[in-house]
């Protein structure tokens, strides 16, 4: 995969996989709190772009709670819902959208409402 940097103007490069696994995570990295025998993960940490993270969140709150289509992406966020709470389900399907919209720009693949038989 290649990229092209207009801004530095060194032009095309290539993508490394550190750097894409870097990109898919990164609106979903969590705190670290470290000090001696103590080591706790926190909540999600504000790395990353802060309008990528809006957009990502209110997406999530859409379709959880306006949108009337259903997905396996709304089954499972409502579920964890359930477990963990409404917030914590927004968090959680916003994370996981990000990984999905990431690997279809990868891919440069479209997105399916359901489950679509894979071609042999």
């Amino acid at each position: 995969m290649f990229t092209v940097d207009m801004e530095s103007g060194t032009g095309i490069r290539r993508i490394r996989n550190e750097e894409i696994a870097e990109a898919a995570q990164a609106n979903s990295d969590t705190k670290k709190y470290r000090s001696g025998e103590t080591d706790r993960d926190g909540g999600v940490s504000k790395v990353g772009d802060a309008m990528v993270r809006t957009a990502l969140f209110e997406a999530a709150h859409i379709m959880l709670t306006r949108a009337t289509r259903f997905s396996s992406l709304k089954r499972w966020a409502l579920g964890v819902a359930q477990r963990r709470g409404m917030k914590c389900a927004k968090v959680a399907l916003a994370r996981k959208l990000g990984v999905v919209l990431h690997r279809m720009w990868v891919d440069a693949t479209d997105f399916h409402w359901g489950k679509v038989a894979m071609a042999d």
